[in-house]
């Protein structure tokens, strides 16, 4: 009975750490929604996956992919066309397939890898989540994590809710950001690691199983932070969603005292000390750059990133007619776990009416209330 108990504190603490390693922190004019949680739409996949399957952590099986032969020097891992590369940027060095457990209703549906790929000189872990027995090409979702170093990495429970977007005919890559998880470098938390996310352009632009003129970006919390930046800095991408995110960086530093130390450590200093440091990481303090439409989720019971935030941020893309959507969730909480159904599905939509999108004509924000 004691091994039994044991079994049982160790499963629910493992669960526990499942659920609880997140992201900690984000058309027309505008458009604001406050809503309750609706019901899923009909046919879509997300509403088949019971919450507890995007969220058990398994223990995979790992399948190391054998390195393509070195006089291929034109083609490297799944078929990536290296000719394509304008340096090292973007290449992928070393790739793992990963095996969830069985009772992951999606196995059959998707493939993950766990890669490790060149940026700025450094090896950088991350991971390509697709369809199974690719039969066509398909658009891209760059995902940006929360958190910062260990904390709030990429793992199964993150990666089985990646593989639902998969599974709804997208290939779907991710960074954990230089320095975690083995990787090479130092993060900066929105310094030089934006560039670990950017060269993941390079890199999903040279497969030869996706559309290179359908890549849309997705970030959680510190991610959003990472998303705004990194769209401010490319053309490449057709359409953001960001989940919770960080877009004031000083309202983050005088809201969260837990997370000062955090972040004099990461970016070098204080507010005050690093002034302009701090604003490259506010797209508050810059909206203008920001020229695609990005729909903005956020919970107005967010005890990480305030809700005025994202507000605040909107009410600027709005003065300046920016394509974008806001939702303010009452009772949502960092992560929107609160309406996960809802948040997903309201992702897809965004993202398959705008993959294609073009500067004109769209109306620069929608008003809605429900």
């Amino acid at each position: 009975m004691k091994s039994l108990s044991g079994i049982i504190r160790v499963s629910a603490f493992v669960l526990m750490v499942g659920l609880m390693v997140t992201v900690c922190g984000g058309c027309s004019a505008q458009q604001n929604l406050i809503i309750p949680d609706p019901a899923v739409p009909a046919g879509s996949i997300l509403a088949a996956l019971p919450a507890p399957v995007l969220g058990l952590p398994s223990v995979p099986k790992l399948h190391p992919i054998r390195a393509p032969h070195p006089k291929a020097n034109r083609t490297g891992f799944l078929g990536q066309d290296l000719k394509s590369l304008k340096d090292s940027n973007g290449k992928i060095v070393s790739l793992v397939r990963l095996e969830f457990h069985p009772d992951f209703l999606l196995r059959e549906k998707v493939e993950v890898y766990r890669m490790r790929y060149m940026s700025d000189g450094l090896e950088v872990v991350g991971f390509i989540v697709m369809p199974e027995n690719l039969r066509s090409k398909y658009p891209v979702i760059i995902y940006n994590r929360g958190g910062n170093r260990e904390f709030g990495k990429i793992g199964f429970p993150r990666l089985r809710y990646l593989s639902t977007f998969a599974a709804e005919g997208y290939v779907v890559v991710a960074s954990q950001y230089r320095g975690n998880d083995g990787g090479e470098g130092k993060e900066e938390f929105g310094g030089s690691d934006v560039n670990d996310v950017l060269n993941l352009i390079p890199l999903v632009e040279s497969l030869p199983f996706v559309f290179r003129n359908k890549i849309l970006m997705l970030g959680s919390s510190r991610g959003g932070m990472m998303t705004y930046i990194a769209i401010s800095r490319t053309d490449r991408i057709k359409a953001a969603a960001v989940v919770g995110g960080i877009s004031d960086l000083f309202q983050t530093y005088s809201e969260r005292p837990d997370m000062r130390l955090t972040l004099e450590e990461l970016i070098g200093g204080t507010p005050e000390e690093k002034m302009e440091e701090y604003i490259k990481r506010s797209a508050y303090f810059w909206p203008e750059k920001i020229n695609i439409p990005v729909l903005i989720l956020h919970g107005k019971a967010d005890d990480r990133v305030n809700v005025t935030q994202a507000e605040k941020l909107a009410a600027k893309l709005t003065e300046l007619g920016k394509p974008h959507e806001l939702v303010v969730y009452p009772g949502g909480d960092h992560g929107l776990f609160t309406h996960s159904s809802d948040r997903d599905n309201r992702i897809l939509s965004w993202f398959a009416e705008h993959r294609q999108w073009k500067p004109w004509p769209f109306p620069a924000a929608r008003l809605r209330q429900q």
